[in-house]
C-alpha cells in the first residue's frame, strides 16, 4: 500500500508542469527535467526502502518516463492515438499502462528492499 501512496505523491503532487512537459525530450532540458522529476519522485521512498531500493525506484521510473514505455506499449498493441474514435481511449490506456508499470516495478522493489522502521 505504501508504494501506491508514494507513487501518487511523487508522480502527481511533486511533479510540476516543467517536468511533465519536458521529461520525454531528447535534449539537455529533457534529460534534466526527467532526472529532477525522478530524483524528487524517489525521495519519499527513503522512508521505506534501502538506498539500493530507492536507486532502483529512481532508475525504473526514469526508464519508464524518459522512453515513454507506456506509449510504445499501446503502439505495440495497435491502439492508435491518431484515430479520432480512439483518442480519449488511447490517452486513458497510456495513463493506465504507465501507472501499472510503475506500480509493478515498485511492488517488486518493495518485496526485496523494504526496510523495517
Amino acid at each position: 500500500m505504501e508504494q501506491i501512496v508514494l507513487h501518487f505523491i511523487g508522480d502527481f503532487l511533486l511533479q510540476n508542469n516543467w517536468m511533465a512537459k519536458n521529461k520525454a525530450g531528447f535534449h539537455f532540458i529533457g534529460w534534466a527535467a526527467c532526472f529532477v522529476h525522478c530524483f524528487i519522485y524517489a525521495l519519499p521512498f527513503l522512508f521505506y526502502l534501502s538506498i539500493t531500493g530507492v536507486s532502483l525506484v529512481f532508475l525504473t521510473h526514469f526508464v519508464i518516463d524518459k522512453f515513454r514505455v507506456a506509449y510504445y506499449w499501446t503502439i505495440f498493441f495497435k491502439i492508435d492515438k491518431n484515430e479520432p474514435e480512439n483518442k480519449e481511449l488511447s490517452f486513458f490506456l497510456v495513463f493506465l499502462v504507465d501507472i501499472t508499470l510503475h506500480f509493478a516495478t515498485n511492488f517488486f522493489i518493495f518485496q526485496y528492499f523494504y526496510k523495517t522502521l
